[in-house]
């Protein structure tokens, strides 16, 4: 399942460590290689690392970083289509980006801040690391003296404000280098993030778990960023 829009990509199990789903077709990999399926079953063999794949907004093309992208230096994405033949579309960028932006832009996050850079250059998103992205909102990581927080940035008029949480709730990633990401609602109202929580037993033994959450960025009735839904049960590919 798509968690942004909830349309169902694939109802049967498949075996892989990441997934990529587009219109019609899903790419389920494993380390180097990864199988197209369509209507549920395997229609060809690829070759390329979805670790370091996006999918393009259209939902009809892929794009890939290159070697040295994934060795941490500036580096190529192109874009390859299901099939793994490639569009001829290319772009440098001064490191692994974390995301797509619906513009098809890509999100980098570097010690400056982060970065949207697309075909046409680029634009500063945030002074801070990004870590959820939506048309018109993202959230960022801010960190001053070792404590990090939140915020939440209008992208229409740059405002910023900070995203409260129950501090039983983390949301992940904090640092650079992870790519666990979220998604915010077209209206910026609520994201979906992965969450760390914490559970105590009957017997007193605490326990960490994490797994998607919808937040509430812009509550009506009490504080905004105040309310954290997990998603009990989330469907996965192997489920």
């Amino acid at each position: 399942m798509d968690l942004t829009t909830g349309r169902w990509v694939q109802s049967e199990p498949v075996d892989g460590e990441q997934a990529v789903a587009g219109n019609g077709w899903i790419l389920v990999g494993n380390g180097r290689n990864a199988d197209l399926y369509r209507g549920g079953s395997v229609q060809a063999s690829i070759d390329v690392d979805l670790s370091r794949a996006w999918l393009d907004p259209t939902g009809d093309t892929l794009c890939v970083g290159d070697e040295e992208l994934g060795q941490g230096r500036a580096g190529t994405v192109a874009e390859l289509r299901p099939d793994g033949t490639a569009s001829g579309r290319t772009i440098e960028l001064p490191a692994m980006p974390s995301a797509i932006d619906h513009t098809g832009a890509f999100v980098v996050n570097t010690a400056a801040g982060s970065q949207l850079i697309g075909l046409d250059g680029a634009t500063e998103l945030s002074v801070d690391p990004v870590v959820a992205l939506g048309p018109t909102a993202v959230i960022s990581v801010v960190c001053d003296n070792g404590a990090c927080g939140y915020s939440v940035i209008d992208r229409t008029d740059g405002q910023q404000r900070r995203l409260n949480l129950d501090h039983d709730f983390d949301v992940a990633p904090v640092d650079l280098g992870a790519f666990v990401w979220g998604e915010v609602s077209p209206d910026g109202r609520w994201a979906i993030m992965t969450i760390t929580y914490n559970e105590t037993s009957e017997s007193g033994d605490r326990a960490t778990w994490a797994q998607p959450a919808a937040i509430e960025l812009d509550r009506q009735d009490g504080p905004p960023g105040e309310r954290v839904e997990p998603i009990r049960g989330a469907p996965t590919l192997d489920s």
